[in-house]
């Protein structure tokens, strides 16, 4: 009786570790998936948002020498 009761839980045991580490290799397995794909949507959207950048940084620089250049004329004038 005592025997058989040990089986039982032996074979219940090694169910539930089997069952665990399935599903650990699943969840590391998915964590994979999904870090691989957000780092390629990542370096997607960077890379569609960096001729956005080198424009805006244009206009801006644009803009500065602008307003730098009409802050030496107006220091001209006045001497």
């Amino acid at each position: 009786m005592v025997i058989s009761g040990l089986k039982l839980m032996a074979m219940g045991m090694g169910v539930v570790f089997v069952y665990l580490t399935v599903m650990i290799l699943l969840i590391q397995f998915t964590s994979t998936l999904l870090r691989t794909a957000s780092l390629k949507e990542e370096n997607e959207q960077k890379a569609a948002a960096t001729p956005n950048k080198s424009a805006e940084a244009k206009q801006d620089k644009s803009k500065l020498v602008a307003v730098i250049s009409a802050a030496v004329q107006t220091h001209q004038s006045k001497s």
